[in-house]
This record gives structure tokens, sequence and C-alpha cells, in this order.
């Protein structure tokens, strides 16, 4: 069986205080401190791979655990804009994680019709989409799975 990981962690940089099959003494990276206190060395590589920096949302004060629009724009790796028609801009948006989302912008009359406001439009929706992403993701980092997976049936408390 298979599963996904996701916790917050501590990590500092360090190097390879031994050598294993794949990691020699000396190669950077980092170590990593899971919750639980265990501690094991991650070659920079994987790191950049595997976890996503969580960058401070500086219009929160109360809590460091948080989604900001700098991850949010930090997330994104591709935009393809497109024009359909004359009237239409369709914008395709790759993420870091390979993840691709589409938006559509169209407008009523050609003539007024502008791929740069329609670009725009298409990425504060894509934007949007992001920041629920990442809060979800965040939001599971924070409070893992806490609760057994939904049967089909809704438990009494929650209708």
């Amino acid at each position: 069986m298979k599963y996904i990981h996701i916790e917050i962690v501590d990590a500092e940089p360090t190097t390879a205080s031994h050598s294993t099959e794949k990691i020699t003494e000396g190669d950077e990276g980092m170590l990593v401190t899971s919750k639980s206190g265990y501690k094991h060395f991650v070659p920079k590589k994987v790191f950049e791979r595997r976890y996503l920096p969580i960058i401070p949302n500086p219009k929160l004060t109360k809590s460091d655990v948080s989604v900001s629009q700098d991850m949010v724009d930090r997330f994104i790796s591709d935009i393809d804009p497109t024009t359909l028609r004359g009237k239409t801009t369709l914008v395709r948006c790759r993420l870091v994680n390979g993840f691709e989302i589409n938006e559509t912008s169209t407008c009523v009359d050609k003539a007024n019709y502008d791929q740069s406001v329609g670009c725009s439009v298409c990425m504060e929706r894509i934007g949007n989409k992001i920041w629920d992403y990442l809060g979800f993701l965040l939001a599971t980092a924070v409070h893992g799975f806490e609760r057994p997976m939904m049967s089909s049936k809704i438990s009494e408390t929650e209708k």
C-alpha cells in the first residue's frame, strides 16, 4: 500500500557526516527535524524537490503558519496564454508540482478584446485556486489526518 506523508518540519543547512549508498560524506543538504523529533539528512536536490518553504504572510502577525502571496507566486512554474476566436483568453498555468490550472475569460465584443485584460482576469482566478490548494496542503501539514476518512454516510452530528 502507498501513502502520502505531509507534515511541517524544521530544516537547516548542513553537510553529510557519513557516507551511504546514495550519500557521500560532505554532500550539501538539509538536516530535517520532524514534530516527533526524528532527524535525518536530506540531500539538497532532493530537499528542493520535496519540501515547500512556508513564507510567512506579512499581513498576519499571530502565526507564521499561513499562506502568503509570495508562496502563491512561487508555486507557478509556467504561464501560457492563448487567444481563441479573437475574443477569448485561455490561460494554462503549470504549477511547480506539474499540476495544471486552466482559466478562460471572454469579452462580449471582439472590438473590445485585449489579451492582457483577459490574462489578468484569468490569473486572478488561478491565484485564488492556488491559495485554496496551498491552504488545504498547509492545513493537512498542521493537523495531519486527525479524522478517519469519511464513509459514505454522514454522521448524525454533521447533518
